[in-house]
């Protein structure tokens, strides 16, 4: 729905495209991955959420009626997903990452990231497809480690319209 909605920003989808083919490329040595994601500077998360705002302003500039804004104002949420939308190999949808991801696994791979999202400038930040209880919690911990005052949202993923997937 995402990409819908967006067809008109060209600037926003080539942002939005390019940024989710990078997390999402597989990677079947998990050291080069890690690798891959440190090199994705800065910048990159911070302009995307840039023009993203820019996209609002200009939007709000061209809108006649300032009724619709004052009624329905538009927010900029960060995206953060699930760990395992950077594996690519479904467990977003299951949360089963393996033995080896720990919650501390779970809260180094997130910090830099959210970090950046946070300092970035968006209205809020969406915590997207969260899978179970652990990766729920890393995120908890990480907004209160890192003092993050911006506001966030957390949906999770259900396995069946009523039960959130839980893995312990």
């Amino acid at each position: 729905w995402l990409s819908r909605c967006t067809l008109t920003i060209s600037k926003l989808v080539q942002i939005l495209l390019s940024q989710h083919h990078i997390r999402l490329l597989p990677f079947r040595d998990l050291r080069q991955r890690d690798t891959l994601l440190k090199k994705v500077k800065p910048c990159t998360l911070r302009r995307s959420v840039e023009i993203t705002c820019e996209a609002r302003e200009a939007y709000n500039k061209r809108c006649d009626s300032g009724n619709v804004l004052k009624q329905r104002p538009i927010i900029v949420a960060a995206s953060v997903e699930s760990y395992g939308a950077y594996l690519a190999d479904g467990s977003e949808y299951s949360g089963i990452y393996g033995e080896a991801v720990s919650l501390e696994t779970l809260k180094e791979f997130h910090r830099r990231r959210l970090k950046i999202l946070a300092e970035s400038g968006a209205d809020l930040i969406a915590f997207e497809t969260i899978p179970n209880k652990v990766a729920a919690q890393a995120y908890v911990e990480l907004l209160e480690e890192e003092d993050i005052e911006v506001p966030a949202w957390f949906a999770f993923y259900s396995k069946d319209d009523i039960n959130v997937v839980v893995i312990l």
